[in-house]
């Protein structure tokens, strides 16, 4: 470890330092000015009603028979009798050999307990069906929405009823679950994403957890984590990517100011002020339009919630060949990363098409696939295995979001976006580190987007799962945490792929003294010597005029050319002359080395 440490230090030590420059940088610029954006555009919060619809989906599979399904018909019109109905409306679903809409929604009483008493046990468990329904019959109103499920079991389809939960959390329906019998508590948790509404009642209290379930209903609020206004498509879009342009202005302000301050040149000129406002703001609009844009249409997707699980497979396939390959055999960064969550979404896949036909069993062919992937990647039949029982133990625990404030939708759009905003930085960086290949800067950049979003996800775990806080100070860290890991990621890989270049290449050392020397790549893209602004190299402006001479590199040979305008002045004849590797000059006290790693 001592040794990986001191190997990064001695290699990558600029990298690691602008990592941190970019991640202050964008912590700051979040902090000042990121936060004020946002609370200067958030739109006032809509007057919340307090009119409820709530479904009651009813269980009534064949293990209902006798006097358990007499008892939870009398607890039903009980709560149906207690209801205001000058301020809600109910509807009755029951699931068991089919899935029936008893009673759609309405506020005539009568109809309702009509509805109840007509209720028949008979067939299996389609839950997941009947949560499906439920979420058809409210799309129709704006009201708060509820499901009260009442089941004595497991559905037929565990997998199929998690998705179809997710979906009525992800339309912010309120899934609240009365059990008693055989159900399983742990389960409909799962269910509800709250063991407080979860209500356990046996043979002769089912009432009594149909009114624990209505106060539940009555206290509880789906303000979620946002209480403003309703955003248009094009407000949000331009909101975010208004706050994702301050994040990168500061970003990019930061590397370029460090990137000359490096060198010993100017801190800032004008051009490259004017060309950070003007790319930072086009590069923030792109990346956080972008992702503002995909969250609006993915989330209306009919199947979104696959979507999201789908998401979820490839994240921890991500994060699982990550740990292995950083344990077990060398492959490149980039490589295992694509591998994994390609392997992640190529199981929940196959997952999902065989669902239908072999239930739960399904998971077999999504372990089986995993297997393969992980021998077929670091051949160990070990690994193949333990893994792929895993995913037959905990697959369907993937279809979960993972972080409160976070869905894996929203987790997946925020790893596009960031992986598209941190390509264009880095494009956008490159022009102003010589001779960097604007390629290896796309790609760092990407990786770097990608990696911040895989640490917020994280930070965002730690921050929810372990530290009790208040959603609204959560989300403000979420995005303080969010930004610096930004910044440092994509820092970081910039200048590590740099690094690596530096490494292969013909390049210049610059040394000021004995404790101080850097390196600039050398290319087809000229290294200047002089006193403007704009040189790479900066000599005194007393000794040399604005252009003293250019360092480039033609194939495999390095030139140093005078400047015309100062060979004439000094009536130089031979302005372009060879430079051997090995070879120093000295010019205002600046030694300049060629130096050829490609050898």
């Amino acid at each position: 470890m001592l040794s990986l440490l001191q190997t990064l230090k001695q290699n990558y030590q600029k990298a690691l330092l602008f990592a941190l420059y970019g991640g202050i940088g964008c912590l700051i610029i979040a902090l000042i000015l990121g936060e004020w954006f946002l609370h200067l555009t958030e739109l006032s919060p809509l007057p919340q009603t307090d009119q409820k619809a709530v479904i009651l989906l009813i269980d009534s599979s064949g293990s209902m028979e006798g006097g358990k399904l007499e008892e939870v018909k009398t607890a039903a019109i009980n709560f149906i009798n207690r209801r205001d109905f000058s301020k809600e409306q109910l509807g009755v679903i029951n699931f068991g050999e089919t899935v029936n809409i008893i009673t759609s929604l309405s506020t005539n009483q009568v109809q309702l307990n009509q509805g109840i008493n007509s209720l028949q046990a008979l067939g299996g468990t389609p839950m997941a069906a009947g949560i499906k329904q439920a979420i058809a019959s409210l799309s129709s109103t704006d009201n708060n929405r509820y499901i009260l499920l009442f089941t004595d079991g497991m559905p037929q389809s565990q997998f199929q009823a998690i998705l179809a939960a997710n979906k009525a959390r992800n339309q912010s329906i309120l899934m609240i679950v009365v059990a008693t019998g055989d159900a399983d508590i742990q389960y409909l948790t799962r269910l509800t994403g709250d063991p407080n509404l979860v209500f356990y009642a046996n043979s002769g209290e089912i009432d009594q957890g149909f009114r624990q379930a209505e106060l539940a209903i009555n206290n509880q609020q789906l303000l979620e984590s946002k209480t403003t206004g309703n955003y248009s498509l094009t407000y949000s879009s331009l909101r975010t990517g208004g706050w994702t342009a301050i994040i990168t202005l500061g970003l990019s302000l930061t590397l370029i100011v460090a990137q000359n301050h490096y060198l010993h040149r100017r801190l800032l000129t004008i051009k490259e002020t004017f060309l950070i406002l003007i790319g930072s703001t086009i590069a923030g609009l792109i990346a956080g339009g972008i992702g503002s844009s995909l969250f609006t249409i993915l989330t209306n997707l009919p199947n979104s919630e696959l979507i999201a699980g789908v998401i979820n497979w490839g994240i921890a396939g991500t994060i699982t060949f990550v740990i292995i390959n950083s344990i077990r055999r060398n492959i490149p960064l980039k490589e295992i990363l694509i591998r994994g969550f390609l392997l992640g979404i190529i199981a929940a896949v196959a997952l999902i098409f065989t669902i239908d036909y072999l239930g739960d069993a399904g998971i077999l062919i999504a372990g089986f696939i995993v297997g393969c992937g992980v021998y077929y990647t670091f051949y160990s039949k070990g690994l193949a295995w333990f893994f792929g029982i895993i995913v037959l133990f905990s697959g369907s625990w993937l279809l979960l979001p993972s972080v409160n404030f976070s869905s894996a939708l929203e987790i997946a759009i925020r790893l596009i976006a960031w992986t598209i905003l941190g390509a264009i930085v880095a494009l956008g960086i490159s022009y102003f580190i010589p001779n960097l290949q604007r390629l290896r800067a796309f790609l760092g950049g990407s990786l770097g987007g990608s990696l911040a979003s895989i640490g917020f996800l994280l930070m965002s775990l730690i921050l929810t799962q372990f530290i009790p806080i208040e959603t609204s100070l959560a989300d403000r860290l979420g995005r303080l945490i969010g930004a610096f890991i930004l910044g440092f990621c994509i820092g970081l890989m910039i200048f590590w792929e740099e690094e690596r270049q530096l490494q292969k290449s013909i390049y210049l050392l610059i040394r000021w003294n004995d404790q101080e020397s850097r390196k600039i790549l050398l290319g087809e893209i000229p290294i200047w010597l002089g006193s403007s602004v704009d040189a790479q190299i900066a000599l005194s402006k007393t000794k040399y005029p604005d252009k003293f001479a250019k360092i480039f590199k033609a194939g495999n040979q390095v030139f140093f050319e005078f400047h015309s305008d100062y060979a004439q002045a000094k009536g130089i004849k031979i302005t372009q002359q060879e430079w051997s590797s090995s070879q120093s000059r000295t010019f205002d006290g600046i030694t300049l080395t060629i130096v050829d790693e490609t050898r």
